[in-house]
């Protein structure tokens, strides 16, 4: 009976080790450094600069028909108040821009860096670069083009490396959403950086409810309760990937104590939808061990005992809040060799 334990305890802190190596390996996808803000600048047969947009605002007003209104608010201030309300994850790294932004000479330019891929230019102006986000503690501003900004387009400037630095940590490689989003943010518009969250987000989901309706094991008309846990990180826009693990107890009358300890890892793709709807649908994919440890007449003997087996489910839920706090889900699968549906709901830490 020992032997059999620490054998599928083995098993079992196996698994685990390496889905905790692969979530936290997970965490060093994406490029942080690099990438930039951009400016429309207008300029006279001479050179010097008649009038500097950051282009944020000027697709915001081109494309999306927003007005901004001039502020004389010292640029810092304005750049808090366009992110306070809006999506939290942009706005941490704020600060850290506010602090090492270096605003460079005005004889120096800056190269420009080929990430904004934008759709509409003005005529008889040009797309400068604005600023280059060398690293987390140096940001580069072109000193020229800084001093033609108002204050209100230099937070526009600030918050896009705010949200740009944001969203290269789950590998954008241009600055579009950023561009849009700050947009939108400095027009005093709801909107959110859509479906992106800090590092590894984790999750608890319950009751878990596991009643197999087919079974190899004897299990058929059992019914197991117990909680999830959850790790995810983002490494794209749409696609999660991490670990679960849970603990499940059977009510059954036909045992006396059965245990299920499944860890599986998993992966999810989140659709498309409005960044304002609170209902974001997804499907995924888990597959893992589970550690059975019981006594059951299925067993054959009255002594407890304990095996590994494997599990595999396909995760079709959606989000229930547009902060995507919240969700709902059902698993359709095998666990433990049993067919079995597990519906459940669940939230994010």
């Amino acid at each position: 009976m020992m032997n059999s334990l620490k054998k599928s305890w083995v098993g079992v802190q196996g698994l685990g080790a390496l889905l905790s190596f692969a979530i936290a390996g997970s965490a060093f996808a994406g490029g942080i450094e690099g990438g930039g803000g951009k400016a429309v600048v207008c300029r006279d047969q001479k050179r010097a600069i008649r009038s500097a947009e950051v282009l944020d605002l000027y697709e915001g007003r081109a494309i999306y028909g927003f007005i901004y209104a001039e502020s004389k608010t010292p640029w810092a201030e304005q750049a808090r108040a366009a992110l306070d309300g809006g999506d939290d994850y942009p706005k941490k790294w704020l600060p850290a821009v506010v602090q090492y932004l270096r605003v460079l000479p005005r004889e120096t330019s800056l190269v420009a860096v080929n990430d904004s891929l934008e759709t509409v230019v003005p005529r008889d102006c040009a797309i400068e670069q604005a600023a280059n986000y060398i690293n987390d503690q140096q940001i580069l501003v072109d000193g020229e083009i800084w001093g033609a900004l108002s204050e209100t387009g230099k937070a526009a400037l600030a918050v896009h490396e705010a949200s740009y630095r944001y969203l290269r940590e789950f590998g954008d490689t241009d600055s579009r959403r950023a561009r849009i989003y700050t947009a939108h943010r400095m027009a005093g518009k709801t909107a959110t950086v859509p479906s992106l969250r800090p590092g590894v987000r984790y999750g608890l989901m319950g009751p878990v409810v596991f009643a197999p309706f087919s079974s190899t094991r004897g299990f058929e008309g059992s019914k197991f309760f117990g909680v999830r846990g959850r790790g995810l990180r983002q490494i794209s826009p749409h696609v999660s990937v991490g670990g679960e693990v849970g603990l499940f107890l059977s009510l059954s009358q036909h045992s006396t104590f059965v245990l299920m300890v499944p860890m599986q890892a998993v992966g999810i793709y989140e659709f498309a939808v409005g960044e304002e709807s609170s209902f974001k649908p997804y499907v995924g994919l888990g597959a893992g061990l589970v550690f059975v440890h019981g006594n059951r007449r299925v067993f054959e003997t009255s002594q407890m005992r304990a095996f590994l087996s494997s599990q595999y489910e396909l995760l079709i839920g959606t989000s229930l809040d547009a902060r995507d706090r919240f969700f709902a889900e059902l698993r359709l699968g095998s666990i433990v060799g049993d067919l079995a549906v597990t519906p459940s709901v669940g939230w994010y830490f």
